[in-house]
């Protein structure tokens, strides 16, 4: 979930012509592998988290780690309050573990499977009671039904929706009421692409409240919680008085102030709260078969791929996705909220399970870190595979890609076109891109290693993987399997919204500079001189000021602390965005009457002032075409 947070600053680095990916971390350069004790993994944790909790500005963190059904270890470090010294205690502090929630969803959707009550590939309609919208066909004509399985794997083909995912109040709005409100528009025909979509899982925890009768957070507490023994954890929100107590606050950074308790409307996709103790029984029953909560045919089903993009490519799976890149298999989930951070990694052919959280947003991770560290000390790393250079492969992959999760029916689709990756080839036939910098900053070096494969020189756990259609369309997929790259259509390039938006702020901008300039110079050489034409000075600088006026809202939304978030839960954010919506329709409204002046004075009006006018009336149209490209003028107020 702590992708939206970056949604609506992409609208704003698109008219300031930058963005900045994410990096991932590797592990250090290769070492001897240790065993894997107690007492090696203690003094190990204990030597490396504390400083990288200060290294990174992260208050608390735990780390839970079992192996072949026994708890290795759990730990905690840093403090639930700095201000009144209270320390992470890893059986009883409770941490918020975001879109890892998503796993005990899908363990309660498979224990109703086991009773007949649901039928994977069921049209899901049948179980719900409001209608979903329909579908773009397939190539050959087809309308496939969304079923289970497809919300399980993320191929629903919802478009991503961000709107409400947070809730203003301690209380969540009703599952239902926050489904049938926040319905999104489906971009692919079901089955066919993945896309991350907290929607759909959502979606799968309103259908098992539906049909077992209970609400969703009373079914998870008593038919999975409190099996596996996970008695501090729940889902509900705001928590049960006596976990309240427990639960770690979240913070901005080492020096943050205490946040209050975030109320998750996509409870089932994020909301619950657990201690690592707790989790470490889960990943204990998952790399057990299942028990007591599961059959062991339907967890090998939740870990088996139900979707990837080539054999080589990591698999989606029910819930559990594989994360590739690693030297065994890892298959589990990441989570995140507004302040917490969290992962979870199991290695079935180790038996062993790694949980990792933090209750900081802080600049970076910890999780990706101390995974690849823990990876590279108890079980090894990735080699170097030897290249297969094949003339103008890479060229071939050239060109723009966007991200299979994206919405397009409100203004964050800026985002995503502001966050287009694109491919370059370098003179020694390997891939780069803007997206794929190493820990250093450096560009990755991506070369071709199999067909489809491509593997970074600099740091050999990521790779690239690549699909091509029978009809030539090119996918590109990464290290998780739950979104792609897909080809972006020339109106999908970014270089239309920084150029659009790009020039008409930086038209208005020197315009609005040049006046008082040009007064000045006016005084000292000639004195003052009236225009003889309309627009006057004073019209040409509300036009000017038209066209500011909405870049400024949105850079205000990315610069005023909690600006996304008041967005998404529909406070001050959300109006002002309605604000730069109304603000592009007056700019539409200028561009005749402008065009009008351009007209009556253009013959008779001296070249500077023709210029002035014309470049003026330019950026108008150039900053409606991009408030159109954001989707900004028809939004339905929806994100």
């Amino acid at each position: 979930m702590r992708r939206m947070r970056g949604a609506l600053c992409g609208l704003v680095l698109a008219m300031a012509w930058s963005w900045g990916p994410a990096q991932a971390a590797e592990p250090p350069p290769a070492a001897p592998v240790q065993a894997l004790t107690a007492a090696d993994l203690d003094a190990f944790l204990d030597g490396y988290v504390p400083r990288e909790l200060q290294r990174a500005g992260i208050q608390g963190a735990v780390v839970a780690v079992v192996k072949d059904g026994q708890l290795l270890t759990a730990r905690g470090y840093g403090f639930t309050d700095a201000e009144r010294r209270q320390p992470v205690q890893a059986d009883r502090t409770l941490f918020r573990v975001g879109s890892i929630s998503k796993l005990f969803t899908w363990v309660a959707v498979m224990q109703l499977v086991e009773q007949g009550q649901l039928d994977l590939d069921a049209d899901v309609q049948r179980y719900l009671d409001f209608p979903l919208p329909p579908a773009p066909p397939t190539a050959d004509g087809r309308t496939p039904a969304i079923t289970l399985r497809h919300l399980a794997s993320h191929t629903a083909g919802f478009e991503d929706g961000y709107r409400d995912a947070w809730a203003s109040s301690p209380q969540p709005a009703p599952l239902r009421e926050h489904l049938v409100r926040n319905v999104p528009a489906r971009l692919y025909p079901a089955g066919t692409t993945p896309a991350y979509s907290n929607y759909g899982v959502t979606l799968a925890g309103y259908i098992v409240q539906r049909v077992s009768g209970l609400s969703f957070d009373a079914y998870v507490q008593q038919r999975v919680l409190q099996p596996l023994g996970m008695a501090h954890s729940s889902f509900a929100q705001p928590l049960p008085p006596a976990l309240a107590p427990q639960m770690s606050a979240g913070f901005e950074n080492a020096s943050g102030k205490a946040q209050a308790f975030e109320t998750i409307n996509l409870a089932p996709a994020g909301s619950l709260s657990a201690t690592a103790t707790d989790m470490a029984r889960f990943m204990q029953s998952m790399l057990a078969g299942g028990a007591p909560v599961l059959q062991p045919a339907s967890l090998r089903q939740m870990l088996s791929p139900q979707t990837r993009l080539r054999p080589e490519a990591p698999f989606v799976g029910l819930g559990f996705y594989e994360e590739g890149g690693w030297p065994v298999q890892v298959l589990g989930h990441g989570g995140d909220t507004q302040w917490f951070h969290a992962g979870l990694y199991l290695m079935p052919s180790r038996g062993l399970g790694v949980f990792i959280a933090q209750n900081s947003l802080s600049e970076q991770t910890l999780r990706s870190d101390l995974i690849a560290r823990l990876m590279a000390r108890y079980v090894g790393t990735t080699a170097l595979q030897t290249a297969q250079p094949q003339a103008g492969a890479a060229e071939r992959l050239a060109g723009w890609y966007i991200d299979s999760r994206r919405g397009e029916s409100h203004p964050f689709y800026g985002a995503a076109l502001a966050s287009a990756l694109h491919l370059q080839a370098d003179a020694q036939g390997r891939l780069l891109g803007n997206h794929f910098e190493g820990r250093d900053g450096r560009p990755l070096h991506f070369v071709r290693v199999g067909e489809g494969v491509w593997q970074a020189e600099e740091e050999p756990r990521r790779h690239l993987y690549v699909q091509q259609a029978a009809d030539g369309t090119t996918t590109v997929g990464t290290q998780v399997g739950v979104s792609v790259w897909q080809p972006a259509r020339w109106t999908q390039r970014p270089y239309w919204l920084v150029g659009l938006g790009g020039f008409s702020v930086a038209a208005a901008a020197l315009a609005l500079l040049a006046w008082p300039i040009a007064s000045l110079a006016r005084r000292h050489l000639q004195g003052p001189q009236r225009l003889r034409h309309w627009p006057g000075r004073w019209s040409l600088r509300g036009v000017a000021l038209v066209l500011l006026l909405p870049a400024a809202g949105l850079a205000w939304l990315a610069i005023a602390g909690g600006g996304t978030f008041a967005t998404l839960m529909g406070g001050p954010g959300l109006a002002t965005l309605r604000w730069a919506q109304v603000w592009a329709w007056v700019q539409m409204a200028c561009v005749p009457v402008l065009a009008l002046w351009v007209l009556r004075t253009w013959r008779d009006a001296p070249w500077t002032r023709r210029v002035h006018l014309a470049v003026l009336l330019l950026a108008l149209v150039a900053q409606g075409l991009a408030m159109w490209q954001m989707q900004l003028p028809l939004w339905n107020g929806r994100l």
